[in-house]
């Protein structure tokens, strides 16, 4: 195999494993909310999130060394790199929210927002999630570039002035998507 080629499938390698990793992790996240009740204590609950949080920024960190070393992978890793510094951040609360922003899948992030509406209307989740995780997605959308219409734009202005995002999550998201754009920028220079 030629040097090239085998840059190329270890470069895709990489890409898969990465994205395999952020995958892990985000489940990790998801499964520690939907099984919060199910341990022993609030302490240990609370341990087993702090580890994984601190697995998320050892994640981050190789990332950071990762893009500034081989700048062929930034445009490949800046989502992922974006959707970690969110949930370390709080910026999105819903891991699977995170994992479909993270893999640049608009389509289903449609289609997550379609399944929540519907959980809306029949009282199956609260008010409060329920506009929580429409803010997320369609702020998802929006930074993956995807059209939202007036009414989704209008939730979304709504949403952020009245205070229902906080100040410090919706900073957080735009210097994450700040530093990301300006890593691809160096890159690309």
């Amino acid at each position: 195999m030629s040097s090239a080629l085998r840059g190329k499938f270890e470069t895709e390698q990489l890409k898969k494993n990465i994205k395999n990793q952020l995958n892990r992790l985000l489940m990790q996240m998801d499964d520690l909310e939907k099984f919060k009740d199910e341990f022993d204590s609030m302490e240990e609950w609370e341990e087993e999130k702090r580890e994984t949080e601190i697995q998320l920024k050892e994640f981050q960190e190789f990332l950071d060394r990762t893009v500034s070393g081989d700048m062929t992978l930034v445009d490949e890793l800046s989502s992922v790199q974006i959707a970690i510094q969110a949930t370390v951040a709080n910026a999105f609360k819903t891991p699977d929210i995170i994992r479909l922003f993270a893999n640049k899948e608009p389509d289903r992030l449609r289609t997550k927002l379609a399944q929540l509406q519907r959980d809306a209307k029949v009282k199956k989740i609260e008010k409060k999630q329920y506009l929580q995780q429409q803010y997320e997605i369609l702020l998802a959308l929006q930074k993956l570039g995807s059209k939202l219409n007036s009414d989704e734009q209008s939730f979304i202005k709504q949403y952020q002035s009245r205070g229902l995002a906080s100040a410090q999550q919706i900073s957080s998201m735009e210097s994450t998507i700040k530093r990301a754009q300006s890593q691809i920028s160096k890159a690309q220079d």
